[in-house]
């Protein structure tokens, strides 16, 4: 993990702090910083893939992830009081919107819990079986039997 040492961004709350972030290191110049606001969903409105942010503001969306990119090596690098860093790091309530939620956490540079998909007839159809461990003497007959 990269050591913390940039200049703090005012905020108390973690959008608060992401806007910041991402106003510091874009600008406003070309709706930079608004193409990774939308795509973040900080703008007021639900969170946007890169190539509809791109559309918005008649840029690639490979531009808007370069973007996306850059504000994340910064936030990275940001301190983060440990109220922050709480709130990044937890799952997501009901009522929030978790696209946001991580899309967040990236541009400040945690990593948040990962949800493990649901478990369907498919994902054990393709889990091979599992490695016998040896203890039944005629369980494995490719494998000599311990000596006695």
């Amino acid at each position: 993990m990269t050591e913390r040492d940039g200049t703090p961004v005012p905020g108390l709350t973690v959008t608060d702090v992401a806007r910041q972030l991402t106003w510091r290191v874009l600008g406003p110049l070309k709706g930079r910083a608004k193409s990774v606001l939308d795509w973040a969903g900080l703008r007021g409105e639900p969170p946007k893939t890169l190539d509809e942010a791109g559309r918005t503001y008649f840029v690639t969306g490979r531009a808007v992830a370069y973007r996306v990119r850059r504000v994340a090596a910064e936030g990275a690098r940001i301190p983060l009081n440990a109220e922050l860093i709480a709130e990044l790091s937890r799952r997501a309530a009901p009522g929030e919107n978790p696209v946001m939620r991580r899309r967040c956490a990236h541009l400040l540079g945690i990593n948040p819990p990962r949800i493990a998909p649901p478990v369907t007839v498919a994902a054990h159809v393709a889990d091979p079986p599992a490695a016998h461990s040896g203890s039944s003497p005629g369980a494995r007959p490719d494998r000599p039997a311990p000596p006695e």
